[in-house]
């Protein structure tokens, strides 16, 4: 089973950047991808 740690969803592009921004205190490599909507 995968795992969700260190996921940010964010539901306004305004939030974007300050997600992005959070995710490079983490780490310096991220991943951005569009959610899309249903079970796995």
């Amino acid at each position: 089973s995968g795992s969700s740690f260190g996921v940010t969803k964010v539901h306004k592009i305004e939030n974007l950047q300050a997600a992005i921004d959070t995710a490079f205190e983490q780490d310096d490599e991220l991943i951005i991808e569009a959610f899309l909507e249903g079970t796995e």
